[in-house]
Order: C-alpha cells, then sequence, then structure tokens
C-alpha cells in the first residue's frame, strides 16, 4: 500500500498482539509508528514527541496505569484534545464504550480475532483519522 502520512501511538502491552497490529499499520502504509507498553510509558512518550502522533490506539487493559486513566489524563491537556484516541480493546462490553467514550475517546474499537480482520480495521482508522491530502 502506498505510504500514508499518519503518524500512530500505539499503546498495548501484549507482545503478540502489538507484532499484529504493527504488521497491519506497515501494510495500511503509516509513514510513522511509535510503541509504548503501558499507560505511563504512552504519556511519557507524548511528552517528549515534537509533532503529535495523529493517532492513537490504546488498549484498555494495561500495566502500570490503565488505558481509562491514560485517556482522563489526556483529555485534560489542552494540548491533547485534537488527538484521535481510539480505545482498541478485547473487552467487548458496552459499559466498557460507555465509559471511553464518557472519557473522550474518540472511538472504541474491538480488536478483531483474525488477522485479515483486524488488518481491515486498521485500514479503516487510518484512512479516518489520517490528515487529508492536500
Amino acid at each position: 500500500m502506498r505510504p500514508v502520512d499518519c503518524s500512530v501511538l500505539l499503546v498495548e502491552d501484549d507482545a503478540d498482539t502489538e507484532q499484529l497490529i504493527l504488521r497491519a499499520l506497515r501494510r495500511a502504509g503509516v509513514s510513522e509508528i511509535l510503541v509504548a507498553r503501558d499507560g505511563q510509558e504512552a504519556l511519557d512518550t507524548l511528552a517528549a514527541v515534537r509533532r503529535q502522533p495523529h493517532l492513537m490506539l490504546l488498549d484498555a487493559k494495561l500495566p502500570t496505569i490503565d488505558g481509562y486513566e491514560v485517556l482522563r489524563r489526556l483529555r485534560m491537556l489542552p494540548s491533547e484534545e485534537a488527538l484521535s484516541i481510539v480505545v482498541f480493546s478485547s473487552e467487548d462490553s458496552p459499559a466498557a464504550v460507555t465509559r471511553a467514550l464518557a472519557l473522550g475517546a474518540t472511538e472504541y474499537a474491538v480488536k478483531p480475532t483474525s488477522f485479515e480482520d483486524l488488518t481491515f480495521a486498521i485500514e479503516q482508522m487510518v484512512h479516518r483519522y489520517a490528515p487529508m491530502a492536500a
């Protein structure tokens, strides 16, 4: 796929899932991918980057600081209001969706179980949140 001028911060603590999502992001043509493996690392990464990513894929269940707390903290910062945050979790419950959206998630998506479905979901997200071509 043609490269897309889109940067993504992937926040995922499971190494196998991380690798699958990274493959799907590369297949979608994402130009820059940052990875954090827990909530604190995600916050530290965002504080350290010069250019805010276009999209954050945030797992809800993370060590150190969970995804919901990361989301709550980010939405309190004016500098992070425009960041598109997709809570990308294996948890498929209305309560999880409601909680994420109430905390300011842009979207809630359940992680697909097949690589083909994962790739399709990632491509759709990248196209929704990548900056429009000039």
